[in-house]
This record gives structure tokens, C-alpha cells and sequence, in this order.
């Protein structure tokens, strides 16, 4: 009787302690899950702002500075610096606020358009030098249109289709048509251009090709090329370069193009000036560049 009172003890502290284990497993193995850190953060990237969430439950936003040896350095209110370590921290993502432009991907760079689009159901104003005013609409994720009027002697029609083959790049087909208002004879043309976007929104290349087609005549066409570079120098400032080239009669044409940029609620106003020029140097000449896009 003695003998089976103690193997039962002794089974019932056997069976305590495996439980005991497997909850303090299944706890670990739980807090380890829950350990969130987004593929969206990007550290490199001067704009982005993150949410850093603690196990104990405090929120704090701000923005990494350091991750080494298991310790994450995190600045708030540019002045007070914590430091955490990775197990201290729940979640880590990117801060989202509804309109603002970390996620306006920019449709067009100057007049020459990237391989982003707009979001599917998101409507886009934008206005070149006062004159050219367009209405874009995403139709989709991956295709938009859009029309409008070069003030008084075109209107516009734009047709645009993307697509992400990575995270970091994506690629793109646009067909514009300006068709002239004032006369119908050799006022009206298109342009197709593939364009490749490398990089994210905030900082990235844009490159292009494409032909300029005159609805009288086609063996006027033309070929067009793009470069150009976005970059976010800041919450509110960036700059933009652009050069463009065709060639016609085997004569090439340069357009470089700068504009500094600022950035508002889901808007974008450029300023800048935009160059022509030949192989003759006396052919220069330089135009203002103003540019604002609303994107609601």
C-alpha cells in the first residue's frame, strides 16, 4: 500500500511537470511567432517612418538608426534614442498615413511616364506649365487612363499599363494621342513608350524607349529615349532629373530637364527648367519647368 502511494505521487509529479514544460514551450514557441518585423521597412530610406511595438505593450514611433548584435538603436521626437533588444520588440512596420506621399508612387516624371501606376479607383489631377491639365483614373492596379487639353490646340488620351516582375522593379507600355483642335492636317500624332522603373518611390531610376508616330505620314516617326532619377531628400523635398532625346533625320535632340520637388498631402509641386539642344551649342534654349499633381 505504501509502495503504490508513492509511485502514484511520483506519476502524478512526472505528469505536473510535462505539463509545465510543454505550456512554457508552447508560451516560447508563441512569443516567438508573434515576433513581427515587416517586409515593407526600409532602413536606407531617409522617409519612411516605423512603428516599433514592445512584448510589454508600449507603442513608440520614430525611426530606426542601428541593428547590431541583437540590439536595435530607435530615435523619437529626433532627440530621444532608445535602445532594444530583439526580444524585447513585438512588431516593427512601417508607419501608414492615409494621403501621404511615402505611398504615392509618381505616375509620370515630368511628362515622361514611369512604371507605376495609380491604385485601383484613384482619381489624379495633374497640370504642366498651366496649359496641359489631364484627369487620370487606375481602372486597375495595373492599368490607368486619362484625358485632357494642352490649352488651346490638343486634346490628350492617354492609355497606361504596368506591371511589378520584384519588389524593386517594374515595367510598363503607354499609348498618348494628341489630336489636334484647331486644324485636322498634320497636327495629330501618338507616342508608345516601354518604360522600366528600378528602385522604390522614394528613390529610384526610370528609363525608357519609345516611337512618336504622326497619324499623316508614318514614315515621319520618331524615336524617343528616356533617363531619369526621383529621389526623396527628405520628408517634404526631392528633386527630379530627366534626359530626353529623339532624333530626327539623324540628328539627335536633347531635352535634359531638372526640377526641385515638394511634397503635401497627396500631391506633388515641381519646379524647375527644362533645356533643348543640338549638336549646335547655339541651339540651346531653356524653359521654366511647374508641374503639380493631386491625387484623391
Amino acid at each position: 500500500m505504501v509502495t503504490s502511494t508513492f509511485y502514484s505521487g511520483l506519476l502524478f509529479r512526472d505528469i505536473r511537470g510535462i505539463i509545465c514544460l510543454v505550456f512554457l514551450c508552447c508560451t516560447c514557441v508563441f512569443h516567438l511567432e508573434a515576433q513581427e518585423f515587416s517586409k515593407d521597412l526600409d532602413f536606407d530610406d531617409p522617409s519612411q517612418i516605423q512603428v516599433l511595438e514592445t512584448r510589454r505593450g508600449d507603442h513608440f514611433i520614430g525611426k530606426v538608426q542601428s541593428l547590431e548584435d541583437q540590439r536595435l538603436s530607435f530615435l523619437i521626437r529626433e532627440e530621444n534614442l532608445l535602445i532594444f533588444t530583439i526580444s524585447e520588440i513585438e512588431r516593427l512596420y512601417p508607419f501608414k498615413t492615409e494621403g501621404e506621399w511615402e505611398d504615392f508612387r509618381p505616375a509620370y516624371l515630368s511628362v515622361f511616364p514611369t512604371a507605376y501606376n495609380l491604385p485601383k479607383g484613384a482619381w489624379e489631377y495633374q497640370n504642366n506649365s498651366v496649359l496641359w491639365n489631364t484627369l487620370y483614373y487606375g481602372v486597375s492596379d495595373h492599368f490607368s487612363i486619362g484625358g485632357g487639353f494642352i490649352i488651346p490646340a490638343f486634346f490628350t488620351l492617354r492609355l497606361k499599363y504596368t506591371t511589378e516582375l520584384s519588389e524593386k522593379f517594374a515595367l510598363g507600355l503607354q499609348n498618348q494621342n494628341l489630336m489636334g483642335l484647331i486644324s485636322d492636317e498634320g497636327n495629330s500624332l501618338s507616342t508608345f513608350t516601354l518604360t522600366g522603373t528600378l528602385g522604390k518611390p522614394a528613390n529610384f531610376l526610370n528609363f525608357g524607349v519609345g516611337l512618336l508616330v504622326p497619324w499623316e505620314g508614318a514614315e515621319d516617326t520618331v524615336p524617343v529615349f528616356s533617363l531619369g532619377h526621383g529621389r526623396r531628400l527628405g520628408r517634404r523635398v526631392g528633386i527630379h532629373m530627366v534626359l530626353n532625346a529623339i532624333v530626327v533625320d539623324g540628328e539627335p535632340a536633347f531635352f535634359p530637364t531638372g526640377a526641385f520637388n515638394y511634397f503635401g498631402k497627396n500631391n506633388r509641386l515641381s519646379l524647375g527648367v527644362s533645356m533643348e539642344t543640338t549638336n549646335d551649342f547655339l541651339g540651346i534654349f531653356a524653359i521654366p519647368v511647374l508641374s503639380y499633381n493631386q491625387r484623391f
